[in-house]
């Protein structure tokens, strides 16, 4: 209740203000603050929220105004996330469709808390560049901030600089509370981190916008590292994409990815709570006064997203129209995160086992192949429950020290990864390496510093032999690189590999089938991977080749290849319509009589 009381200023809700104080400035001060002072009544979400429209109202939406706020159901939603339950620590994921107003929202917002308590406040606005943001949230920011201005609102804008100079208890200008634009992509990443990590004001709230783009270090750093603040507000954006970039892991469902469906739209996460903005819910869809709404989707863009990506199950439409991780990944990537998410490929916990383990090792070396780290990786083989299965114990990158001038860098390399395998057991006769290439010399070094019972594979080389049925076709792996990538599916379908971290599943997800037609089944190589990606995918290459050991040793081997082949003794080949094709080394793959394979 708004009450403008003779010689004493604005009373609102029993508060009554000192003279001269205007209803705006009031509104303001109410939103803020965590207890009334002199009442030490707690204010409500709903009640802050009534404070800040009305203050958003008297400072937007007024006469003459530049910059309006055109509330509707998105814009409210998003205000209320904000607010939350107002904690020490609230982290919020939005994913948006696109053109949902999620930026523009989190730009409001940040501004509002910032223009409550210019001496306190810093808000941070992150996106991939500074010239990206400025096209998306800066652009909010400024246009905002240029209406607040007029109404008040202390601080000055250094646009050239990304910079919103905040003002010191007496008024004057500083650069020790206020609004900065910070850039956050992978490659400057680090950066962002340690200033952000730098910032002790009481009240700090971060806006990453394009989330997805962004380093993960932002999260950690503000999640792990930010305590000394009295309040934190992390606000992510984006368009879902992959559950194991940055945006996935901030959205991650609190009883993990199994726990929601697409029907969700709201769930509790590690962090904090994530929301969705579907297009084909948008205000402008479902209000019978939608058309005011002109900047949000329409019936006709989701119609154009499904035509244009590949029609309303496409990876495409989840991303831009749903604003949900797609359930099945990209056309032609040769994993999905889907294949990962429903077994226990991510589990890190060791599983009990029936009986001792064999240990496994793996290096794939930077300078085989022109990576960029030496990375190996560490797994146990055995049976659980009956089934073979391989648990993955350590995914390790091994240092080089250029500046070591008695020991060659390739030494260093074999010398540390065997002291590794040492450490979990490791017989040289389980340790494999990639001598592909430069690696060659690499595998005689193994030999002198270790044993000559380790194991080498060449990506390049011929594969086993296999042959398969592939659209109608008899067709073989073009490469021991093709099927070393391919061989791994039905063993993680069957939920025969557990322990594989978020980073190498992103790395396997990432890559694709070759985009040559051809009878031969062909992934493309390293190389290729580098050129469209700019980084080298070396945990997953390390990870298949310890696959490799385990199954060319005989301590894996597929239950699902098992069950479809007991299956089609029993006639269930002609009602499924599949074929079972037996490769020279004596495994199998079920086949369609399309012509596909089922990996």
């Amino acid at each position: 209740m708004f009450i403008n009381v003779k010689g004493r200023g604005v009373k609102i809700d029993g508060m009554v203000f000192p003279e001269g104080t205007d209803e705006l400035t009031a509104r303001l001060w109410m939103f803020s603050r965590s207890v009334l002072d002199g009442y030490g009544k707690e204010v409500t979400a709903d009640k802050r929220m009534e404070y800040l429209v009305a203050a958003i109202d008297l400072g937007f939406n007024c006469e003459g105004s530049v910059r309006r706020v055109i509330w509707n159901d998105w814009t409210e939603t998003i205000l209320q996330e904000c607010i939350g339950g107002w904690k020490k620590k609230n982290f919020i994921g939005f994913a948006g469709c696109s053109s949902s107003g999620k930026s523009d929202g989190v730009a409001l917002y940040g501004l509002m808390e910032y223009w409550a308590r210019p001496t306190d406040t810093f808000f941070v606005v992150m996106s991939t560049t500074k010239q990206d943001a400025r096209m998306r949230i800066w652009k909010s920011v400024t246009q905002l901030f240029g209406q607040a201005i007029e109404k008040g609102c202390p601080g000055k804008l250094i646009d050239s600089d990304g910079y919103i100079k905040g003002v010191d208890p007496k008024g004057n200008l500083w650069r020790n509370s206020g609004v900065v634009l910070k850039a956050a992509g992978k490659q400057d990443a680090d950066e962002a981190a340690k200033e952000l990590l730098g910032i002790k004001n009481p009240n700090v709230v971060v806006a990453a916008d394009e989330f997805n783009e962004l380093g993960i270090g932002i999260l950690n750093t503000a999640f792990e590292n930010m305590t000394s603040n009295d309040r934190l507000k992390f606000a992510g954006m984006a368009n879902p994409d992959k559950v194991s970039d940055p945006f996935g892991e901030l959205c991650e469902p609190e009883g993990g990815w199994k726990s929601i469906t697409e029907e969700d739209e709201r769930w509790e996460t590690k962090y904090g709570v994530c929301r969705r903005f579907i297009a084909e819910k948008s205000p402008r869809i479902v209000e019978p006064d939608g058309e005011k709404f002109y900047w949000q989707p329409d019936k006709e863009y989701c119609e154009r997203i499904a035509n244009r990506r590949g029609g309303t199950r496409s990876r495409g439409y989840y991303r831009f129209v749903k604003a949900f991780w797609c359930p099945d990944g990209a056309a032609n990537s040769v994993y999905s995160e889907a294949e990962f998410l429903n077994g226990c490929a991510l589990e890190l916990r060791e599983p009990s086992w029936d009986k001792h383990p064999t240990p496994l090792s793996s290096l794939d070396p930077s300078f085989s192949r022109n990576g960029d780290r030496s990375q190996m990786a560490i797994g146990k083989a055995g049976m659980v429950n009956g089934k073979t299965h391989l648990h993955i114990c350590l995914e390790q990158q091994i240092l080089e020290d250029i500046t070591d001038g008695n020991v060659p860098m390739t030494h260093q390399v074999v010398r540390q990864w065997k002291e590794y395998s040492i450490d979990y057991e490791v017989k040289p006769a389980y340790a494999v390496l990639d001598n592909t290439g430069a690696g060659t010399p690499l595998g005689h070094v193994v030999d002198l510093e270790w044993s000559p019972a380790t194991n080498k594979i060449n990506f390049q080389s011929k594969p086993s032999g296999r042959k398969v049925v592939f659209r109608n076709s008899d067709c073989q792996y073009f490469n021991k690189n093709s099927e070393l990538w391919i061989q791994a599916k039905e063993l993680i379908r069957s939920n025969q590999i557990s322990g594989i971290s978020k980073e190498t599943m992103a790395e396997m997800v990432e890559r694709e089938y070759h985009t040559k037609e051809s009878r031969l089944l062909r992934v493309e190589g390293k190389d290729e991977v580098k050129k469209r990606l700019k980084r080298s995918p070396d945990r997953a290459d390390a990870l298949l080749l310890l696959i490799d050991r385990a199954l060319s040793s005989g301590l894996l081997k597929s239950e699902e290849v098992q069950k479809v082949s007991g299956m089609a003794n029993k006639g269930w080949s002609k009602v499924s319509k599949t074929k079972r094709i037996v490769t020279s080394s004596g495994r199998k793959m079920r086949i369609t009589r399309a012509g596909k394979i089922i990996r």
